[in-house]
């Protein structure tokens, strides 16, 4: 019975050198270049992969749908008028909302929103960019993420989305210029989606269209509409 346990051990003993040496020191000796000059490790070489990595790339034209589908739903319609909706963002999900200050009815303090007529509050206004923060009273908004840091490299690609009364648009282009209260961009679009909002490939909110103007749309950086609006 002990002759048994000896040579179970034995075996057992030699399967794990076998592994060891295969699994942990093969992989390092073939490695290395002196060991890569001696024909054996040459031959052993060919024979083993070492650590392989597949790299999956995704194309703008496969990512973009993805996000545009998580960041659509952030984006909202509002207007003084039923037939003049303009993009706005929600900033909280009870409903603080940033919006450019043209699209409310400062005369009686009302907006459409979802078809019906909406009373709002006035948080706070901006001169500087007219873009003003307001409280409706509906919840369960669905909000994005802000880009952090201005994290923004030129050439980056990014995308709009574009809402209005009639339609919603995507369109993609790249950063062209980055200054502190300033974006440009290589993208043309048409004027019906000022205050749309322009994505990073992440879903970052980059900021909200100032003007399109010569093949360049101008963008009011997020960072800029916080620090002035304090959200």
């Amino acid at each position: 019975m002990s002759k048994f346990y000896f040579f179970v051990s034995v075996f057992f003993c030699t399967l794990l050198g076998v592994l060891i040496v295969e699994i942990l020191i093969i992989p390092v000796l073939i490695s290395a270049p002196f060991f890569q000059k001696i024909k054996f490790f040459e031959r052993l070489r060919k024979e083993v992969i070492l650590n392989p990595v597949q790299e999956v790339v995704v194309s703008e034209k496969e990512l973009i749908p993805k996000i545009f589908s998580d960041t659509n739903q952030g984006v909202i319609l509002i207007g003084p008028q039923e037939n003049k909706l303009r993009c706005a963002m929600p900033i909280t999900s009870d409903g603080i909302i940033l919006v450019k200050k043209d699209f409310i009815d400062f005369n009686n303090l009302t907006l459409y929103f979802n078809g019906a007529k909406e009373k709002v509050k006035i948080l706070k206004s901006d001169p500087k960019t007219n873009f003003v923060l307001i409280k409706l009273e509906k919840y369960n908004l669905k909000t994005v993420p802000f880009l952090e840091n201005k994290n923004l490299s030129l050439g980056s690609s990014v995308f709009l989305v574009g809402k209005n009364s009639q339609e919603i648009i995507i369109n993609v282009g790249n950063v062209r210029s980055v200054e502190d209260n300033l974006i440009s961009l290589n993208l043309n679009e048409k004027g019906d989606f000022i205050s749309c909002p322009i994505f990073t490939l992440k879903g970052e909110l980059i900021g909200l269209v100032e003007s399109f103007n010569d093949n360049i749309t101008r963008v009011l950086p997020i960072w800029t509409l916080r620090e002035n609006l304090g959200f």
